[in-house]
C-alpha cells in the first residue's frame, strides 16, 4: 500500500552463455559448488522456493535457467502492474536490480556480460508509458485497468479475448478506452461466471493501434496450466550482414518465446513473450559488431 515502492526483486540465473564463461565445465549443474558460490542469495535454496510455486523445480540446467527467469519475470510483472494500477497514490517503483558487477546468480535483469534475462523484456513492456493490466479479484471476477503515464489522453478501443491454449476462442469483446493524462482507471470488469477461468484458459487484451503492449492473464500458476508447449514456426531472413528479421507464427498458444544469440551486443526489438494461436509477429535482431547468420540464432519456448 506504499506511495513509493523501492527495493523489491526476484532472483534468477544469468544467461546460459554467461554460465559457460564463468562456471567450470564439470560443475555446470544446479547447486554445484561453483554455482552455489556464484549465488549471492542466502540460503542457497531460496531461489528454489520461488520456482517451486511458479514453475516447479528444474530437472536440468536448461530448465533452471528458464524456470528461474520465468519466476523472476512473472514476479516483477505482477508487482509492477499492481503498483502502477494504484497511481497516483503509488507514484513510483524502484526494483532491485538492473545489472551486475560480478558474474553471479542474482536479482539483476541484465547479467554481468549484458545479456538480458526474460525479466528485462518483461519489465520493459510493463513500464510502457500506457499499460493495460488485468486484476483478478478473490471471488474470481476480473478487472481491466489502463494506466497512463503520458501527458495526453489515451483513447481508443481494446479487443479482449478469452481463449484456450489449444486454440479455441471462447469470446471476444470490444472495450472503449478514455483515460486522462497521469491517471489510472478501471475500464471494464467481468463477473466470475463470465470468465470461468481455468487451467486451460487465458485472457488477452490487444490494442490494434499500439496504445500499449498486449496484456495477458493466466488463472493458475505456470506449472498448473493445462497446455502442450508449442514451438512457433520461424522464418529467418537476413537483412544485411548485421541484421536478421525473424518471422514467427504460432499455431497454438506459445509461451516464453525467445531468441538467443551467444553475443551480448546483440539487440532485439522484443523477446520473451507469448503468442496467441494463429498469430504472427516479426522480431528484428541486430548486432553491429558481429555478422549475423541464421545458423547462429536459437529459438526457445516453454
Amino acid at each position: 500500500m506504499g506511495r513509493f515502492i523501492s527495493g523489491f526483486g526476484m532472483h534468477a540465473s544469468p544467461a546460459m552463455e554467461t554460465l559457460g564463461r564463468t562456471i567450470p565445465r564439470d560443475q555446470l549443474y544446479h547447486h554445484s559448488p561453483s554455482m552455489d558460490h556464484h549465488n549471492k542469495d542466502k540460503p542457497k535454496n531460496k531461489g528454489d522456493n520461488l520456482m517451486l510455486t511458479v514453475t516447479g523445480l528444474p530437472n536440468d540446467l536448461d530448465e533452471y535457467v528458464d524456470y528461474s527467469a520465468i519466476a523472476q519475470a512473472e514476479g516483477l510483472k505482477f508487482a509492477i502492474e499492481h503498483f502502477r494500477r494504484r497511481k497516483p497514490h503509488c507514484s513510483g517503483t524502484l526494483f532491485w536490480q538492473l545489472n551486475d558487477c560480478w558474474p553471479g546468480l542474482s536479482w539483476s535483469v541484465l547479467d554481468y556480460y549484458g545479456f538480458g534475462k526474460a525479466g528485462y523484456y518483461y519489465v520493459r513492456r510493463t513500464y510502457s508509458p500506457a499499460l493495460a493490466s488485468f486484476k483478478q479479484l478473490p471471488d474470481g471476477a476480473m478487472e481491466l485497468w489502463i494506466t497512463n503515464d503520458t501527458l495526453h489522453r489515451v483513447t481508443g478501443t481494446i479487443a479482449v479475448r478469452l481463449g484456450t491454449f489449444a486454440g479455441e476462442k471462447i469470446w471476444e469483446e470490444s472495450c472503449p478506452v478514455d483515460v486522462g493524462p497521469n491517471d489510472s482507471h478501471l475500464v471494464r470488469g467481468w463477473l466470475a461466471s463470465r470468465i470461468e477461468g481455468g487451467n486451460e484458459r487465458y485472457l488477452w487484451a490487444l490494442s490494434a493501434s499500439g496504445l500499449f503492449p498486449p496484456s495477458r492473464q493466466f488463472f493458475m500458476a505456470i506449472k498448473d496450466l493445462r497446455r502442450n508447449p508449442a514451438q512457433p514456426e520461424a522464418n529467418v531472413v537476413p537483412d544485411g550482414a548485421h541484421r536478421l528479421s525473424v518471422r514467427l507464427r504460432a499455431n497454438q498458444y506459445s509461451y516464453f518465446v525467445h531468441l538467443v544469440v551467444p553475443d551480448e551486443t546483440a539487440r532485439y526489438t522484443d523477446n520473451y513473450f507469448g503468442m496467441e494461436p494463429d498469430t504472427e509477429r516479426t522480431v528484428v535482431v541486430e548486432n553491429r559488431g558481429r555478422q549475423l547468420a541464421p545458423a547462429i540464432l536459437k529459438l526457445g519456448w516453454r
